[in-house]
């Protein structure tokens, strides 16, 4: 195989150049292939691989996790976090979103995306990218990750920075899902106050009358309304430094309560004033 470095121009060779041009617009395997096989009639000498994966430097052996529902598969975040910086791919705010870390300098604050989608029609399996995840066994990697990085922040350039996840964006069935809550279509499925909803006219319905208590960070943590919540363990978010992780950081909304439509289930879930 010939080096990656030219010895006398101190440049990356052909290969390298080959491989940057081909990550750069996302060129398939099969026209990469193919266009290799020209390559290698045209320039014989000059040591270009037969398969796209050994330019490329594929990994031979992907580590999968086989989890309780499926299998997963953790890309880590540190490595991206500093590929982008090294790309400058990352601009530094002057003032930062977190009020109660105002102060904390060079902050990378994260917001997180978490949702699914169906891979088929044919299928019943779905695609959850992290983006986010469904359950602890799924979120286990991400947290870890994640509590290394608030505890440790991140070097690059010569430059420390502290890492905070901001917020976790996800709809509301992702949001039962990471929580581990009930769902938004259950009796108890409000996520911003202690009620209980009713069935009526094929719909569950959330009434604005009387009052009830709000759920607060620490009464989700300790559990005050066991009804809320999903039986096992806790969600792993709540070891990050989410603040009020139940609230505000999950998807936060102006609305004290939301309505929202499932059309896969067609449940309807509102406020109503009976």
């Amino acid at each position: 195989m010939p080096k990656v470095v030219d010895e006398l121009s101190g440049t990356p060779n052909k290969l390298v150049q080959l491989g940057h041009w081909a990550t750069q617009f996302n060129i398939n395997h099969d026209a990469l292939k193919s266009l290799l096989s020209l390559v290698r009639n045209w320039l014989p000498h000059e040591g270009f691989p037969k398969d796209p994966r050994t330019l490329l430097k594929t990994k031979r052996k992907i580590k999968i996790q086989e989890i309780e529902g499926g299998s997963f598969y953790h890309f880590g975040i540190r490595s991206h976090i500093l590929k982008a910086i090294e790309n400058n791919r990352i601009r530094l705010s002057a003032h930062s979103p977190l009020p109660q870390l105002q102060n904390v300098p060079n902050l990378l604050s994260l917001k997180i995306g978490i949702d699914g989608l169906p891979i088929s029609k044919s299928s019943n399996k779905q695609f959850w990218p992290i983006l986010g995840t469904v359950d602890q066994d799924l979120l286990r990697p991400f947290v870890r990750d994640m509590v290394d990085l608030e505890h440790q922040g991140i070097c690059a350039r010569g430059v420390n920075y502290s890492v905070r996840t901001r917020c976790i964006v996800a709809d509301a069935p992702a949001r039962s899902f990471i929580k581990r809550i009930n769902g938004h279509n259950g009796y108890y499925g409000c996520e911003r106050c202690y009620r209980r909803g009713t069935y009526k006219y094929s719909r569950i319905l959330y009434p604005i009358k009387p009052a009830c208590d709000s759920y607060t960070d620490e009464s989700f943590k300790e559990r005050w309304y066991e009804s809320h919540h999903k039986q096992g363990p806790p969600s792993p978010l709540e070891l990050l430094n989410l603040g009020p992780v139940v609230l505000k950081k999950v998807l936060p909304t102006d609305n004290p309560l939301k309505a929202c439509y499932d059309p896969n289930q067609s449940t309807l879930v509102k406020l109503s004033n009976e």
